[in-house]
This record gives C-alpha cells, structure tokens and sequence, in this order.
C-alpha cells in the first residue's frame, strides 16, 4: 500500500514539476551580479529602470559598484522560454516590446529557445488601472510614442494624460482609440493618424509612461489640448486655450 503510494505522489510530483516549467516566474526584483566594465547608468539602461530605483533597492549610498556586487533591479522578473514561444509573442505577453527583450537580455537577434531563462518586465506592475485594457495601453503608448518622441518621460506622461482627459470629458469620444482616431471636419485631431506614424513600434518609455498615466498621473493639471508652438501657426485656435503648464516643446492647454 505505501509502494502504492509512493508511487502515485511520485506521478502527481513529475506532473506538477512539469507544468511548472512552463510556468513564468514572476518577481517584483531580481538579482543581478555586477559584472566589469559596468555602471550603474548602463545597468539602469538595460533593463529600462532608473538609477535611483536601483540605489535604493541595493542599499547603494554613491554612484561606485565593482564586480561581483548583487544589485537588486525592481520590475523585473524572469520567464522561462515555453516550445513555440516567439520573442514578439513573449512581449506581447508582457505588455513590452521586442527591442526591450533583447536589450534586457542582450540578444543580437531574435532566436531563443524551449527552457531559456529571460528577463521580462515584471507584469505585476504592468496591468492597466481603471479598468483600462491591453487595448488601450496598446493604441496609447502607439500616440505618446508618435507624439512625443524625444520628450522627457514627464513629458511623454503628459501627451498620454490629454488622451484619458479628452476620454474623460463629455467633448470627446468616451475611448482611447476613438479619441486617438476622431475626425472633426475631415481633418484628423492628430497628426500621426494621417502620417502613419502611430502605427510605429513604441519605445519603451513610451510604454512605461502609457501605464503611468493610467495610473492617473497627470502633470497637464487637467490639459484637453497640447501643440508645440514653433509648429503651430500664430493664428491657430490652439493659441487661444488657456494654458495649464509646459513641459519640453509642448504647450498644454485646457
């Protein structure tokens, strides 16, 4: 009866170790052994985090690492490679982008394989707030992106944030991509829509600010417009909005 036993919890034992390798491991940190030649800035780029956050969550009081030291790196957690898994399909999955996997994982291309250890962007801290989709974050990171390009992550956070006010407010669309894709007069609300370029493959920042404002951070104090007035004519109507703040080469206006 025990052989019996025994054998059956061995069963159920393999099947579950089984399942489990397939699994993703999720983390709100990892551990990374600081290797030579690095810096906090370059460890901070990689894996599209900030030196600050990396600081405090390794207990580093100046901006000196040497060799062989652990840093913790918050927001990040680890995926184990399941067969048939694409790297597009893995992103996807965690709500990045192809370019940041292989930057976190320093990938010259985009073969990976069944049982390969990734460093993914921790998706506990990657879910639309708000009842918001994987919809919305798609379409919203896409317009900041197009938007603002070269901006300040604040500034990107800003563009994202005139989106969700503009849902928000009985005067536009009540979705994201509606607002995004609104139409007044045969001329599109915003430029990318005509251009093409919303439909380019968003940065990362572009991303993480797409989350950040659905999280409802708005640093527009309640911004229905935003324009750039070296491109935007003295006689546009735009000009006549009350301002609300500043931020990089965008003017945001209620």
């Amino acid at each position: 009866m025990r052989k019996i036993t025994k054998t059956i919890l061995s069963a159920i034992l393999t099947v579950i170790l089984a399942v489990a390798s397939t699994l993703t491991a999720w983390a709100g940190a990892i551990s990374y052994r600081v290797k030579s030649g690095d810096t906090l800035w370059g460890i901070a780029n990689r894996f599209d985090a900030s030196v600050a956050e990396i600081k405090q969550a390794s207990g580093v009081a100046g901006d000196t690492i040497h060799p062989g030291r652990q840093l913790t790196i918050p927001g990040v957690a680890q995926y184990r490679v399941a067969s048939g898994d694409t790297l597009w399909q893995i992103a996807r999955k965690f709500n990045t982008t192809v370019y940041l996997l292989q930057k976190m994982n320093d990938l010259p291309g985009s073969q990976i394989y069944a049982g390969q250890i990734l460093y993914v962007p921790d998706k506990s801290s990657s879910q639309p707030a708000g009842g918001y989709s994987q919809a919305d974050v798609y379409w919203l990171s896409r317009i900041i992106n197009a938007e603002a390009r070269g901006e300040s992550q604040l500034g990107q956070i800003a563009v994202g944030a005139v989106i969700l006010n503009r849902v928000n407010s009985p005067q536009f669309p009540g979705t994201i991509k509606d607002v995004i894709f609104q139409y007044v007069n045969g001329i599109p609300q915003f430029s990318p829509v005509e251009d093409g370029t919303i439909y380019m493959e968003p940065t990362p920042s572009a991303v993480k600010a797409a989350y950040s404002a659905l999280a409802g951070n708005d640093p527009t104090y309640g911004a229905l417009y935003f324009y750039n007035p070296q491109l935007t004519s003295y006689h546009n109507w735009v000009r006549s909005r009350p301002v609300t703040v500043v931020i990089g080469n965008h003017v945001f206006a209620k």
